[in-house]
């Protein structure tokens, strides 16, 4: 209940939550069914005050499934409960009750894995919204309007298709989905709305925005430059901003006019 947000961490991170929870199941053999016994219960018919509940329940029987099995007396009736979602059209979380299910076969038949979960794994098994606000959290913003400004886009086809996803989407549902389509599939962080101010304290901030804006600058799509010449302060600020350039690609041969 700790990890699902509906009791308090106590000072504790939710990596701290669920690597006790491993530990107590790797080194009490009967803890393991009663965890997913328990997992299942706080899952089924879920009645939370907190809107994440029952998707923080989904990611928690995922991480155990990859690490610890069950009785041969529970495995047949988690494997179809597991089979019941995963196959029912218009549930939500079909694509993380297939990856449940995946992970308890590999690790019923292989034994689970030994090191345990990484914060950067975890992040792997959000939906599209805390992805955006964790990120913008780095960047130090926290007004929602500002979270309102960036979208998460899966890009396809070797950079061809960019498609945003739904502020709801479920990225590891995403991931299976482009696994089976295009395997060299990207996630990007994007700013889409720019009515909130720029700032320039945060180095994460000033790095994604530079980088974002970047390629457009380069390809000419911010010129507002007047028909005719330009004007000596035009030149001046495109030549300094251009050997900037220039010097950040470590480039020590003279650039042409």
């Amino acid at each position: 209940m700790r990890f699902m947000g509906d009791a308090s961490l106590k000072g504790q991170s939710e990596l701290d939550v669920l690597r006790t929870l491993l530990k107590l199941c790797r080194d009490h053999e009967v803890m393991r069914d009663e965890c997913y016994c328990q997992v299942v219960k706080q899952i089924t018919d879920n009645t939370s005050t907190k809107q994440d509940s029952c998707q923080r329940g989904w990611r928690l029987l995922y991480i155990v499934a990859a690490y610890r099995s069950c009785s041969e007396v529970l495995q047949p009736h988690l494997v179809r409960f597991l089979q019941d979602v995963g196959r029912t059209p218009g549930l939500p979380f079909q694509g993380i009750a297939k990856a449940c299910e995946q992970n308890l076969q590999r690790t019923l038949r292989f034994g689970g894995r030994l090191e345990l979960p990484s914060s950067m794994e975890l992040r792997a098994m959000l939906v599209a919204l805390d992805v955006v606000e964790e990120i913008c959290a780095e960047m130090a913003l926290t007004r929602p309007e500002a979270f309102d400004e960036y979208v998460i886009f899966v890009v396809t086809n070797r950079g061809q298709h960019v498609c945003p996803l739904s502020r709801r989407a479920y990225i590891l549902d995403v991931a299976s989905e482009m696994e089976q389509v295009d395997g060299g599939y990207t996630l990007w962080f994007r700013r889409v709305l720019w009515d909130q101010p720029l700032k320039f304290e945060n180095e994460l901030y000033v790095t994604m925005h530079y980088n974002q804006v970047l390629p457009d600058y380069l390809k000419g799509l911010f010129s507002s430059i007047p028909a005719g010449q330009p004007g000596e302060q035009q030149l001046q600020q495109v030549s300094k901003l251009a050997a900037l350039q220039h010097r950040a690609k470590d480039h020590f041969y003279l650039p042409s006019m």
